[in-house]
């Protein structure tokens, strides 16, 4: 699956789905400080996932018509990082 991660996904949402097989571009290692627009633009233009914490997408998305293939908001931050990692790996294997 191909996944485009915002620079607010901590470490375990990044590494997990990779060491699952995915292909998984992670903003912060990439251009940290992009606009959430161009993440957006970029998530669609190279049909990407986007794996997120920011609840803004969505609303950006239907203000610039712009559609990734889904766009994933992640608010799992009171659980342990291995259960985040493992619910994110499980959603991807899922589709």
């Amino acid at each position: 699956m191909l996944i485009l991660a915002d620079e607010n996904c901590d470490a375990v949402l990044v590494t997990r789905p990779r060491e699952a097989g995915h292909d998984l571009v992670h903003i912060l290692e990439q251009q940290p400080g992009t606009p959430d627009n161009e993440i957006l633009e970029s998530a669609a233009a190279q049909d990407r996932f986007l794996l997120t914490n920011d609840l803004d997408f969505g609303m950006l998305a239907e203000r610039m018509e712009i559609y990734p293939p889904a766009i994933i908001l992640m608010r799992l931050d009171p659980l342990r990082a291995n259960i985040r990692g493992d619910i994110v790996t499980c959603f991807f294997e899922s589709e």
